[in-house]
């Protein structure tokens, strides 16, 4: 099992995909030559992953009750490592600035997290999945 998630940005269209074995590997979307593999990125499965709104990096969640972030020109992580989960991480989403993350987990929580300090700013129970809608008057 894996997760997946496909960039279009401008002439960069990259398939980034969570691993089983906690890798990332970085696929070329139109040729499907492999970019960047075996980027080791967390300690267990890579169960969810998020392209920030720039384009430029990518969040991912893991079994491991983490969060990293990554920056896309060169698969390099960056930043804090966001921990504090009880349980593995279901998904994560950067908000429409991009200076949030915001992520669920099986502890059946929603944290928000800082990408600035790497700290956690906001915590609401009872929910596991989350995505950020920009908003639309």
């Amino acid at each position: 099992m894996l997760s997946a998630l496909l960039l279009f940005v401008g002439e960069n269209r990259v398939i980034a995909l969570g691993l089983y074995d906690g890798t990332l590997k970085v696929l070329d979307c139109e040729t499907k030559e492999v970019l960047f593999e075996d980027i080791e990125a967390h300690e267990r499965r890579i169960r969810c992953v998020s392209f920030s709104p720039s384009g430029s990096y990518v969040a991912t969640g893991s079994r491991d009750r983490t969060i990293r972030v990554w920056y896309i020109r060169t698969w390099t992580r960056v930043g804090y490592t966001f921990e504090g989960r009880e349980r593995s991480v279901t998904s994560v989403a950067f908000s429409p600035d991009g200076k949030q993350i915001a992520s669920s987990s099986f502890d059946c929580t929603i944290r928000l997290w800082s990408v600035a300090s790497g700290t956690c700013v906001g915590i609401n129970h009872r929910w596991t999945r989350i995505r950020f809608c920009p908003h639309r008057p």
